[in-house]
């Protein structure tokens, strides 16, 4: 399927958007998600016996890229994995990977909805931490299975698990991987010279802003635009940005020569290539209207919500996943179809049993506990036919968690976020850059409860 398609919170005239700017991992360069994260699982591995001393029987565990999805809550003080419907309320829950009751989860929370700002919950919210999560739930696992749950509490646990996934970005365990064989890791986009060069014949100018390192963005620019033609494409690349503090805080740019050498820089900025800055001094260099300027990342926190809440930029955000989800809708449709005529007379059924013990109730009319006790049946007839089409609808999707965006028939928290702070969304860069450059994204109206019929 290659439908393009762009979705919409907040209307975006193209037309009047003047500087497009890129995060590089997972939006201007695509990544084989699947293989990055197993590379960083082994890494994560390995670091967790070498510098925790943690059994050598964890570097048996193997990656499964299905048992986590961006969007989940770690739990940090009691080892859950949680996912939440937009209002915070705990939809699914697993215990290592052993998904947790409903009565389950009201033992442990007294209530079903969590505050997530409090310390004790970390989301899992880009594509670097589904290693994170995974490994979080088959160490819990493992623990358990041992009996040895003490050897470490689950707080512990998930601050090994952080320090050591940094460790593996911040020494470039995996990048010198990617570096050596970026064919394994990366999926070069066919037709994405062209769309940005049909951009800047209608006066567009583009700009890179990643907080990777020069030699590691070089790399996989020269590997993503033969001939180095990212130079021309790009008015200036930003490097080892350290966003989100990009975009809040008053950090100053260094230009880097082409000789490699570094030089501070407080001007006006020329082409080129230049590290860390700060949003206030890229817009106060070039003197730029913010309301001109669109940015489009991947990561909901580090490139989209803080630059919503800071700065007067558009915000777009890729998301990945959304592409398959989007096509896994279309062929859920005869589920949903089968499901909705199924729950239209279990409905018909509930009212009839309804008003049948409401004219007991109220009227002391009394009925044949025959006729109640068939409606009963009929109800859970009805039940035994859509539990089944539920679940076929739902291993359509992650086989663990359903669906990135939804919560059964809710909104996830993670398209909550993607609501708030994303003006427009889609599942890769090259959606976006497909359309016309006069394009007027308009918003749809999406209606309030009382204005839908029951």
């Amino acid at each position: 399927m290659n439908k393009k398609r762009v979705y919409v919170n907040r209307s975006l005239d193209l037309k009047k958007i003047k500087y497009i700017g890129l995060d590089m991992d997972h939006t201007l360069v695509r990544y084989d998600s699947e293989a990055f994260e197993e590379a960083t699982f082994e890494a994560m591995k390995t670091l967790l016996v070498e510098r925790y001393d943690y059994p050598k029987e964890i570097l048996k565990i193997e990656f499964d890229f299905q048992k986590a999805i961006r969007g989940l809550i770690v739990d940090r003080e009691m080892g859950f994995i949680l996912k939440l419907n937009r209002h915070g309320t705990i939809r699914e829950s697993y215990r290592g990977t052993k998904p947790m009751t409903y009565k389950e989860v009201k033992q442990v929370y007294g209530s079903s909805y969590i505050d997530i700002s409090e310390k004790r919950f970390l989301a899992v919210d880009t594509h670097f931490s589904i290693s994170f999560a995974c490994l979080f739930m088959n160490l819990v696992d493992y623990f358990q299975s041992q009996g040895n749950s003490g050897f470490v509490t689950p707080a512990e646990l998930c601050d090994h698990l952080w320090v050591v996934l940094d460790d593996t970005h911040r020494e470039s365990i995996v990048k010198k991987m990617v570096l050596e064989d970026p064919a394994r890791f990366l999926i070069k986009e066919t037709g994405m010279i062209e769309a940005i060069k049909k951009f800047k014949k209608h006066g567009k100018r583009f700009f890179v802003l990643t907080n990777s390192d020069y030699k590691y963005t070089e790399t996989l620019l020269n590997y993503s635009f033969p001939n180095q033609e990212w130079k021309e494409l790009f008015d200036w690349t930003i490097v080892s940005a350290k966003k989100p503090r990009f975009f809040y805080d008053d950090l100053d740019f260094l230009k880097i020569n082409e000789n490699g050498s570094l030089e501070n820089w407080q001007k006006p900025l020329e082409k080129g290539i230049y590290q860390g800055g700060c949003a206030k001094k890229f817009v106060s260099y070039l003197d730029l209207d913010e309301s001109s300027i669109l940015y489009v990342g991947d990561h909901i926190y580090g490139d989209i919500l803080r630059l919503k809440k800071d700065c007067g930029w558009t915000t777009a955000l890729v998301i990945e996943e959304l592409g398959q989800e989007v096509e896994m809708n279309e062929k859920a449709q005869v589920y949903a179809s089968e499901i909705k005529s199924l729950m239209n007379e279990k409905i018909v059924v509930e009212k009839k049993l309804d008003e049948l013990i409401c004219k007991k109730i109220e009227g002391g009319v009394e009925y044949d506990d025959q006729t109640r006790q068939d409606m009963i049946e009929e109800f859970k007839a009805l039940d035994r036919k859509i539990i089944p089409l539920i679940t076929k609808q739902r291993n359509l999707f992650n086989s663990s968690w359903g669906e990135v965006m939804r919560v059964g028939l809710e909104e996830s928290y993670f398209a909550h976020q993607v609501e708030r702070f994303a003006d427009i969304y889609m599942p890769k860069l090259l959606d976006l850059l497909c359309l016309s450059p006069r394009t007027y994204l308009r918003s749809p109206k999406k209606p309030l409860s009382h204005e839908i019929d029951s």
